[in-house]
């Protein structure tokens, strides 16, 4: 008959070997780690050294090409000869792209009503102050499009005073 087991015995070779296992994971994770380090520092480093290479070799294009002034610009901004160009070229693709983000906004003009209260017109003011100015409305057109939100008694306010004025 073969001996029989202690089941403690059993448990205690269970967690030793479980120990041993996290400790070989562990040293495994260490290795790893230390490994990305290093490569990340390498690539850092190769990187950098990419960038200054790649800069001076520009650099010595431009003073190549072009005249001292276009070189200082470009060691103190990198964007300078673009900056050149769109001058030279008038602006029209940066005005477009500008103009299209403005576009993408619904800002509409909020009506008025007429009300007796001061806070009420000072808000309104405010708001139709703000969206004149994020559109830019021309000054000779702000009157005319601000007199299209007036209702009830600010509209017939308004349709007498051009009455008034047109008679005088």
């Amino acid at each position: 008959m073969a001996p029989k087991r202690n089941p403690q015995h059993q448990q205690d070779v269970r967690n030793e070997e479980s120990v041993n296992e996290w400790a070989e994971l562990r040293r495994t994770l260490l290795a790893m780690q230390e490994n990305i380090q290093a490569t990340i520092t390498t690539s850092i480093q190769e990187l950098a050294e990419t960038v200054l290479n790649h800069r001076e070799q520009h650099r010595q294009q431009q003073s190549s090409q072009g005249s001292d002034e276009e070189s200082v610009d470009s060691r103190v901004n990198p964007f300078a000869r673009d900056q050149q160009r769109r001058q030279r070229v008038g602006d029209r693709g940066f005005d477009r792209g500008d103009r299209n983000w403005e576009s993408s906004f619904k800002v509409e003009i909020p009506e008025f009503h007429g009300g007796a209260r001061g806070d009420e017109l000072l808000d309104w003011l405010v708001a139709v102050d703000e969206a004149m100015e994020f559109k830019h409305v021309p000054e000779d057109r702000k009157v005319a499009l601000v007199a299209t939100k007036f209702r009830g008694r600010a509209a017939s306010w308004w349709m007498q005073l051009k009455s008034t004025r047109s008679r005088t």
